[in-house]
C-alpha cells in the first residue's frame, strides 16, 4: 500500500510539473500573442495617423485647387468686363464722332433748304444747272437717312414743344388754328429718333376778336 501511495505521489508531481510548464508556455505565448497584438495595434494606429494625414493634405490641395480656381474666374471675369467696357468706349467714341459730322451735315442741308425756299430765284437758274444741285441734294438726305437721321419739318401739325422751338407767335382768331405751326424757318432733325435739333416755327396762338 505505501509503495502504490509513492507511485501515487511521484504521477502526481509528474503531472504537476507538467501543468507548471504547460501553464509556462501558455504564459509564453499569450505574451507573444499580447506583443504581437500590440504591434498590430500600434501600426493600425500609424496607418490611421497617416490616412488623417493624407485626407489633411488632400483637403489643403482641394482647398488650393479651390482657391486657384476662384482666382482664375475672377480674373476671367475682371477680362471680360474690361473687353465690354473697352468696346463700349469704342463704340462711344464712333458714335460721338459719327454724330459730330452728321451735325456738321446739317449745316450743308439748311443751305439748300434756304437756296430752295427762294422759289423765285431758284425758277431762274439754269435747269440743267438745277437739277445737278437737286440731285446733290437728294444723296446727302440719302446719305443722312441711311445713318439714322431723319427731318422734322412739321408745317401745319400741331406745335409738340419736344421736337419744336417756337420763335414767334402769329395771332389767329380761329380756335381751331390755335397752336398750329404756321411756318418752318428752320427744319430739324432726330437721330435714330432721338431729336437733335428741334424745328424752329413760327406758331399760330388763339386771340378772340382779331
Amino acid at each position: 500500500k505505501i509503495k502504490g501511495l509513492e507511485d501515487q505521489v511521484v504521477r502526481l508531481n509528474a503531472e504537476k510539473a507538467n501543468l507548471s510548464r504547460a501553464h509556462l508556455a501558455l504564459q509564453g505565448n499569450l505574451r507573444a500573442q499580447q506583443q504581437k497584438l500590440d504591434e498590430s495595434f500600434a501600426r493600425l494606429a500609424e496607418i490611421q495617423r497617416l490616412n488623417e494625414s493624407l485626407k489633411a493634405e488632400k483637403a489643403v490641395d482641394q482647398k488650393a485647387i479651390e482657391s486657384l480656381r476662384a482666382s482664375l474666374q475672377a480674373d476671367l471675369a475682371d477680362i471680360q468686363n474690361l473687353k465690354k467696357e473697352q468696346a463700349s468706349e469704342r463704340e462711344k467714341t464712333v458714335k460721338f464722332a459719327q454724330e459730330d459730322l452728321l451735325f456738321e451735315l446739317l449745316s450743308v442741308t439748311d443751305s439748300f433748304t434756304m437756296a430752295f425756299a427762294d422759289k423765285d430765284a431758284w425758277g431762274k437758274v439754269d435747269q440743267n444747272w438745277r437739277q445737278g444741285i437737286e440731285y446733290i441734294y437728294a444723296q446727302l438726305k440719302g446719305v443722312l437717312e441711311k445713318n439714322g437721321i431723319t427731318e422734322i419739318s412739321p408745317l401745319g401739325e400741331k406745335f409738340d414743344h419736344n421736337e419744336h422751338t417756337s420763335i414767334e407767335a402769329i395771332s389767329t382768331d380761329d380756335e381751331k388754328e390755335n397752336e398750329i405751326v404756321a411756318e418752318v424757318v428752320q427744319n430739324g432733325y432726330r437721330l435714330r429718333g432721338k431729336v437733335i435739333r428741334p424745328a424752329r416755327v413760327k406758331v399760330t396762338q388763339y386771340k378772340p376778336g382779331e
